[in-house]
């Protein structure tokens, strides 16, 4: 029974997950009227497959991440940081923006 539970709460939740997306990129449409804005949802293993994945099913011409030190939670630990520099077939670009005087600056 609590495995049906947990089947259940993880269709929800995917279920909502894709209901953000989807507002996401109606916002985003509307903002940037001249850009192709699409949005997919896979349930993978792990995030770096994931990320990836769907590069590679993009045909990418560069994975560019963006590593926020100030937030607690973070899925871009280096191991799947450099899974994703091991397994994508595209360039990657990690940048770790600098603070100043609360100011962040990305060059």
């Amino acid at each position: 029974m609590e495995v049906i539970q947990m089947h259940d709460s993880q269709v929800e939740n995917q279920e909502k997950a894709r209901n953000q997306l989807r507002e996401l990129a109606r916002e985003l449409a509307a903002a940037l009227p001249g850009v192709r804005i699409t949005f997919n949802s896979v349930v993978h293993e792990s995030v770096a497959d994931a990320i990836a994945d769907e590069a590679n099913n993009l045909d990418a011409n560069m994975i560019l991440m963006v590593n926020d030190p100030k937030r607690k939670k973070h899925w871009l630990f280096p191991g799947v940081s450099n899974r994703i520099l091991r397994t994508a077939k595209c360039p990657v670009q990690i940048i770790k923006p600098a603070d100043q005087d609360g100011m962040v600056f990305v060059a």
